[in-house]
């Protein structure tokens, strides 16, 4: 676990130390989400994230990014830290841009509480 941490940390310095501001453009990014769960997967889901990293040209971006996420299902919960690289491929050029995107990295878990 800790080798992959260090690997992201180290992955990450590289590209942000190479990176040279008149060809690179910084971008940053946070997002928040509810997800209600029904039927077989009746888990509620809540998500904060931040991602920050350097839009290398129109179509490509790489980054790092933070979370918090919190679920819950009659009366239980769970909380999770994930940390993560992000990096997205856009698809078009315009008002409307679809991208594809990847994360990898890891999820902490901060704990489970039971029914009260």
């Amino acid at each position: 676990m800790k080798i992959k941490f260090l690997a992201l940390l180290l992955f990450c310095g590289l590209v942000f130390t190479n990176v040279n501001a008149q060809e690179y453009k910084y971008q940053g990014e946070a997002g928040a989400g509810y997800s209600f769960g029904v039927g077989t997967w009746d888990i509620n889901r809540f998500t904060l994230e931040t991602i920050h990293g350097i839009r290398l040209n129109d179509n490509f971006f790489v980054g790092a990014g933070i979370g918090f996420q919190f679920y819950s299902q009659d009366g239980e919960s769970a909380t999770m830290i994930p940390i993560f690289a992000n990096g997205k491929a856009y698809l078009s050029t315009g008002k409307i841009v679809p991208y594809l995107s990847l994360d990898l990295g890891y999820g902490f878990g901060m704990g489970v509480t039971g029914r009260v």
